[in-house]
């Protein structure tokens, strides 16, 4: 060991050596060839048509993390979506945005979506390519509809308040079936309350930017319930609003059993016991018509009134809710005072057996006050200048004797869109059970969700961000709203429309073809824009072309 430390490398020497160690891997790869890739770099001193380098674009179109349907912009900067914030254009949300709304980058650009067509094989999912999905699905459908009836294919889909609804509805026409959509945190109760209350089974618009006293019911619309943007800013000009008049900001009044963001919001907040909103309105009601309090334009019969409400005393309700006597009392001089009183009840409240009886009661109060169809009071909705648009048409009773349907091997084929069942669904109605009796499911989820890994084929479908579109907001202060989507990025994946996917398939399913002409959902939407042009332009004496319409519609994000 000695000796090798004791000897000297020549300079010489060590150049020879470190040529050498250099040279091997070179003469190694002299005779073998080896075919590169080649690499171009792209200057942005000549960028992309529409990109300036440094400089964002801004794009209208319509958040679709909740059924609100509110109005953004997304920055786009360099060919990607950097940023989401209201569009201050749109008349629901007026430039505000939720949480949600501004989180909608990490749906479009989340690792977790299903990045192609699948199909199961052995209990495993199999990338395929779209060409082999399209022809397997069209086949599939087109033995069920030949060999167990057209009334064995079932469509599944969340509320489509808008174009797509009305292809989905086309589409299944061709089958002679139906769509059934399903929102789990959608107000059925309420709607159904509407309907028996006034003949209007749609969502109520409540005008709390000028209301002066709100009661609310378990409506927590502060902050997740019906269109929580659009009712943050009415209750912020409530407050505003009538700063420095008599009676101060107005008042809020919630009742529910835990402390939401709206009952930490309100002046007086109840913690009432579950389920007893119905009772404690009704009791309302009672002292209303007891002290003669209601709005004697209304022309109605106090002894018949009293008589309804006598088993709805402040005492009994007092004793069922924990709400004090006194208070309940209090609460019902308060709402008729105020001249512009409005009553809520949604949430918690709706979401129960007794959820259309705890709506209906309020819908009472707001009728004994006067305030239905009046300033600060309750209003209905314009109809959809869109037709054909899906609404929630299943409850969760529907949907289990869908489960029902399917336990007994009626349902042959089952296409899914934006709803999990098997997650939202009690286990009792045993849904995820029943679904393994279906031949054959398909799924257009963008996501690995409980429904979709039951699927036989998944059929992924873009995110609202890359997709065209519509959609009609759930409330719109009474303006026919309709907002529209542009993609605003190239797909990040290899997802394709849901509108793309279904007019794809019309076209080898025998009988639908006629009913579809259309090659793309763009074209399809267009058309459907072109009926929305017409009845414009016959009551707002639109005198612009429908090209220049359209261009104007897209660039505000909806008309």
């Amino acid at each position: 060991m000695r000796s090798l430390l004791k000897r000297s490398i020549k300079r010489r020497d060590l150049l020879k050596y470190f040529g050498a160690s250099l040279a091997g891997p070179a003469f190694k790869n002299l005779f073998r060839y080896k075919k590169v890739a080649a690499e171009r770099l792209v200057s942005y001193v000549i960028p992309p048509e529409g990109v300036v380098p440094g400089l964002p674009n801004w794009y209208s179109s319509v958040c679709r993390q909740c059924a609100a349907g509110c109005g953004i912009q997304v920055k786009i900067l360099e060919g990607r979506a950097k940023k989401i914030e209201g569009n201050p254009d749109f008349p629901v949300n007026y430039g505000s945005l939720c949480a949600r709304g501004q989180a909608g980058l990490q749906v479009l650009y989340n690792p977790d979506r299903i990045k192609g067509p699948q199909l199961k094989v052995d209990g495993k999912f199999q990338k395929i390519s779209w060409s082999r999905a399209l022809s397997i699905a069209s086949k599939r459908l087109s033995e069920i509809k030949a060999q167990e009836g057209e009334d064995s294919i079932h469509f599944l889909t969340e509320p489509l308040r808008g174009s797509l609804g009305s292809l989905f509805s086309t589409f299944a026409g061709g089958f002679e079936t139906n769509v059934f959509s399903y929102d789990f945190t959608n107000d059925a109760g309420l709607m159904e309350a509407n309907l028996r209350s006034f003949g209007e089974e749609r969502f109520a618009n409540y005008d709390i930017a000028n209301s002066d006293y709100i009661l609310s019911f378990g409506a927590d619309f502060l902050d997740t319930w019906s269109s929580p943007v659009k009712h943050s800013k009415s209750f912020g000009q409530m407050r505003d609003g009538l700063v420095g008049k008599e009676g101060g900001r107005g008042r809020l009044v919630h009742l529910e059993p835990r402390l939401s963001v709206t009952g930490a919001s309100a002046d007086v907040w109840l913690a009432i016991n579950p389920g007893t909103e119905g009772i404690l309105a009704l009791a309302i009601a009672n002292v209303i018509i007891d002290e003669k309090l209601f709005d004697k334009s209304l022309g109605i019969d106090r002894a018949e009134w009293k008589k309804a409400l006598e088993n709805y005393s402040p005492k009994k309700a007092s004793a069922e809710s924990g709400v004090p006597k006194a208070e309940i009392v209090k609460i019902a001089r308060e709402f008729i005072e105020h001249p512009a009183s409005l009553a809520l009840c949604g949430g918690q409240a709706t979401a129960q057996v007794h959820g259309t009886s705890n709506a209906m009661a309020a819908n009472i109060l707001n009728f004994l006050a006067g305030n239905v169809g009046k300033k600060g009071g309750v209003f209905f909705n314009s109809p959809s200048p869109l037709d054909n648009n899906i609404e929630q048409s299943i409850t969760v009773k529907g949907l289990s004797e869908l489960s029902d349907k399917m336990a007994a091997t009626e349902v042959a084929a089952l296409l899914v869109y934006n709803v999990n069942p098997v997650f939202n669904m009690p286990e009792a109605v045993r849904f995820d059970e029943n679904l393994r009796n279906v031949g054959f499911i398909v799924s257009f989820s963008s996501f690995m969700d409980e429904t979709t890994a039951m699927a036989d084929l998944i059929l992924p479908s873009h995110t609202y961000l890359e997709s065209w579109g519509d959609f009609v907001p759930l409330v719109d202060g009474g303006r026919r709203a309709v907002g529209l989507m542009q993609p605003v990025v190239m797909p990040v994946f290899n997802t394709r429309p849901v509108g793309d996917v279904l007019l794809s398939l019309a076209k080898n399913i025998s009988g639908l073809p006629a009913s579809l002409p259309e090659k793309k959902y763009f074209d399809f939407l267009k058309n459907s824009w072109k009926a929305l042009y017409e009845s414009v332009r016959e009551s707002n004496q639109v005198e612009e072309s429908f090209e220049l319409f359209w261009e104007k519609s897209v660039q505000r994000g909806g008309w």
